[in-house]
């Protein structure tokens, strides 16, 4: 009879390590040498099974310890979303299916999409209306300005933009250029 372990919790992305003991219906653990086959079986959130890779290591045979390491190049794929393990032996020509759970998958939070604006955001307004700057993660705002009604002005607006020379600026805050 299988035993339903207790839910465990992993990030894609990151070496899982699982630590399993091996016991038969009377709490007994198998001697895992004795065992001709140990399987561990994955199935995604859909119930498909998922191949991968991993790695066995009887840490303590005759108590029925094992370690099965699935390493984070197989893991870094495996998308967000609850899914299943099985652990099957071969003992004597009996096949059992001793343990499943659940194991809690968080995808791999380094491999997510980067967020843009949508360009919907920016289609009802003119280029005047919004400067974007993408600077350390900021977006900033700038009002569309009125249309300068002289030469010193359209110097000034050019300057407060950051797109004229501050001597432009200066002169047309102090009215020199008029």
């Amino acid at each position: 009879m299988a035993t339903q372990h207790k839910p465990w919790s992993f990030f894609g992305g990151d070496d899982w390590f699982l630590n399993i003991q091996l016991t038969d219906a009377n709490n007994q653990p198998y001697d895992l040498d004795t065992l001709s086959e140990i399987k561990w079986l994955l199935h995604n959130p859909s119930g498909e099974i998922v191949p991968h890779t991993e790695i066995q290591t009887k840490t303590n045979a005759a108590m029925g310890m094992l370690r099965i390491w699935i390493p984070s190049a197989e893991t870094t794929n495996f998308v967000g979303g609850a899914w299943t393990d099985y652990v099957r032996i071969v003992c004597n020509g009996i096949v059992s299916t001793l343990l499943f759970g659940s194991i809690n998958v968080t995808a791999d939070p380094w491999k997510a999409p980067v967020a843009v604006a949508p360009m919907a955001t920016f289609t009802s307004r003119s280029m005047a209306d919004v400067v974007v700057v993408l600077h350390e993660e900021r977006i900033r705002r700038i009002p569309r300005r009125r249309a300068a009604t002289s030469a010193t002005g359209a110097a000034a607006d050019m300057a407060d933009m950051g797109t004229g020379s501050r001597a432009a600026a200066r002169a047309a805050r102090s009215g020199a250029g008029a």
